[in-house]
This record gives structure tokens, C-alpha cells and sequence, in this order.
């Protein structure tokens, strides 16, 4: 295990860089980059399979499948760390993403719900692999800032995570994300200061700026969604098809099949669901109408 020298340290948490195992970390919870049928193929998910036993697997039948994006949690067998979370990042490029930008939100949405499913669960340590860049072929610069800007701008708003590792498969992989977490931590005003409000600052602003923006394009999806919907959807059928405890495969699917003559906007349903709907709790009345809210940043 090869640790990089100074772990970054944003308020209460360290943001650490290895190269090494992630199956051997001592950590609360490690993140399986995972497909969506939670198959324990090969890989990382392979060896946590070999090394955690068939407990995973049996946990992960139950809960499968998940959409691109999502990450769901399971127990760790006999692994070292108490959870796996199995996190599915995108295909570069391919798949029904689609454009190499939605691909690059996904996995910026992997690694938000990660973060979150850890944090809900109290724990204090979490370990990452670079999700997406094996066979599913994004490309490693890419991952890092997306992956290391993605987490630092979560814990910036305060975390009860204390630690947070990515572990890295090989030398190139660390220089990658080592000049990746220089970049995005560094304070130019004093690059010789140990990272704090400076970074937290501009975190949140290019936070900020990417939260704006996002919302713009829900807005124009969630237009014209309903304005698809709403002369071929009644709007007690939408409050079924998007139930509390549906996914968004389940709500699309549901639609679909509801209202047959929504078949041939299947692309533009799936996009609308990906973009507007997050949780149940984002369901909300507004007189007459059923409106889907945005989620917030780092939720």
C-alpha cells in the first residue's frame, strides 16, 4: 500500500490518496463500482465477491437492479470494512447516457449518492475506487476531477465523515488524481496554507455555479415533459406511476405502460425521469398540478 504524502483536509474530513487494494482497507464502508444488476463479476467486484463471500452477492440479488447513478448499501461479509457500497458509474460515451456530458453527470451523481448513503448511515470512514475507468472506458483525468471535485464540495458544507480514501490501481492512477487534488485544493492566494475556507469558498461557488445551471435544464425538461404528458396523462395516473418507493426505471416503465402512446417518446420520458425525479419526497402538490422538485446539491 502506497499512501500519498499529505492527506488534504477539508474542515473535519481528510481526503487521502493509495495505491494498493481497496478489499484490505480498514475503512467503514468501500465503494464498489457496480453494474446494474449488481453482479459481482470481475475486477474489484470480483475480488470483494472472492474475499467477502457469498453474502454480498445474496444482498445484492435483492436489491438489483439499479439505475446509472444510484448506489445502493450492503453488508461486507468477512471484507475488513463493515459496508460495501455499490455505487453504478457510466459507460463512456455509449449506453443510453448517451452524450460523453451525461456520463460525466452520472458518475458525479454515483459519487454524490455514495456520499450520502454513507453519511445517512453515520459512518466515518469510506473508500473509493476510480468508478467507470475499466472496461467502461472514462478516461482517468476526467474521473478525477469529476470524482475528487464531486466530494469536496460535499464535505465543504460540513460531513461527519472524517475520512475519505481513494485507492488507486497502479502508479499512473495516483499521479492522475495527486494533480488532480492539487489543482482543485490549492489556494492561490497562499499555496504553502493547508487547504480551509479558501477552498471551502471557492468549492461552493463552482458549486453554486453548476447547481444554477442544472437547474436551468431541469426546468426545460420538466416542461417540456409535462407538456408531453399532460393531454395523454391524467394526474391522479401520474401520482401512480410515480408512487413513493418507485425508481425512476420503475416510474418510467410505468408510464409506458400505462399510456401506451408515450412508446415512441421513450427517450425523452427517460430523460425527463432521469433529470426530474430523484426521491418520493421531491413529489410535491402544487394546487392541481403535480410538480417534481429538484434535489439539492450534495443530497
Amino acid at each position: 500500500m502506497i499512501t500519498s504524502p499529505t492527506p488534504l483536509q477539508i474542515q473535519r474530513t481528510a481526503i487521502e490518496l493509495v495505491r494498493g487494494d481497496l478489499t484490505e482497507l480498514q475503512v467503514d464502508a468501500i465503494v464498489n463500482a457496480a453494474n446494474c444488476e449488481l453482479v459481482l463479476g470481475a475486477g474489484v467486484a470480483g475480488a470483494i465477491r472472492a474475499k467477502g463471500g457469498p453474502t454480498i452477492q445474496a444482498e445484492c440479488d435483492r436489491l438489483a437492479p439499479i439505475a446509472t447513478g444510484q448506489a445502493v448499501m450492503t453488508g461486507a461479509g468477512e471484507l475488513r470494512a463493515r459496508h460495501v457500497i455499490h455505487a453504478v458509474g457510466p459507460r463512456y460515451g455509449a449506453g443510453p447516457e448517451g452524450r460523453d456530458e451525461d456520463a460525466e453527470e452520472k458518475l458525479a451523481e454515483a459519487t454524490r449518492r455514495s456520499l450520502a448513503l454513507a453519511e445517512r448511515a453515520g459512518l466515518r470512514s469510506l473508500a473509493f475506487p476510480a468508478i467507470s475507468t475499466g472496461v467502461y472506458g472514462f478516461p482517468m483525468d476526467r474521473c478525477a476531477e469529476i470524482m475528487l471535485g464531486t466530494t469536496l464540495a460535499f464535505v465543504a458544507g460540513g460531513s461527519h465523515l472524517e475520512r475519505i480514501v481513494f485507492c488507486l490501481y497502479g502508479n499512473e492512477a495516483l499521479r492522475v488524481f495527486e494533480r488532480a487534488l492539487a489543482e482543485l485544493g490549492s489556494d492561490p492566494e497562499d499555496h504553502g496554507r493547508e487547504a480551509g475556507a479558501g477552498t471551502q469558498e471557492r468549492t461552493q461557488e463552482r458549486t453554486q455555479e453548476r447547481t444554477q445551471e442544472r437547474t436551468q435544464e431541469r426546468t426545460q425538461v420538466q416542461v417540456r415533459f409535462f407538456a408531453l404528458t399532460r393531454e395523454v396523462v391524467g394526474q391522479e395516473a401520474m401520482a401512480l406511476a410515480l408512487a413513493p418507493g418507485a425508481t425512476a426505471g420503475d416510474a418510467l416503465s410505468a408510464l409506458v405502460a400505462l399510456f401506451p402512446a408515450l412508446q415512441g417518446h421513450a427517450k425523452s420520458l427517460r430523460l425527463a425521469v432521469n433529470l426530474a425525479y430523484v426521491e418520493p419526497s421531491h413529489l410535491l402538490r402544487d394546487g392541481d398540478e403535480l410538480v417534481l422538485i429538484p434535489p439539492t446539491c450534495g443530497g
